[in-house]
């Protein structure tokens, strides 16, 4: 099941939509185009930019316009250390197919988003 046929979409959009006070992250992995499947594992990848905290405290996956970014479910609650540059998910065989999916990253200095 193709779910995240356009997830980077939001790529464009998403990034007017940060401040300043952002997670510290720039994702690499989602990008435009990406297709994953449900039931399968992937790697969301990133580089550090600027970051203010030592974590990822939460990764979490939205849907919906990028103005208004919807929580879909939490891909992750447990710290990640934000120079490792990635995270494993494996991807729900349940997981709807939408191609309005974005990956959004939160720490204490705030959101970055895919």
């Amino acid at each position: 099941m193709k779910f995240l046929t356009a997830l980077t979409a939001f790529v464009a959009g998403a990034a007017t939509l940060v401040s300043a006070q952002d997670a510290g992250i720039y994702f690499t992995q989602p990008i435009l185009g990406t297709v994953w499947n449900a039931g399968t594992s992937q790697n969301i990848t990133w580089t550090p930019a600027n970051a203010t905290s030592a974590t990822i405290d939460i990764i979490e996956l939205r849907s919906g316009d990028a103005s208004n970014l919807a929580f879909v479910q939490n891909i992750s609650t447990t710290a990640v250390d934000l120079n490792s540059g990635s995270f494993v998910w494996t991807i729900p065989a349940t997981l709807t197919t939408n191609t309005a999916y974005a990956i959004a990253a939160k720490n204490a200095a705030g959101y970055s988003y895919s």
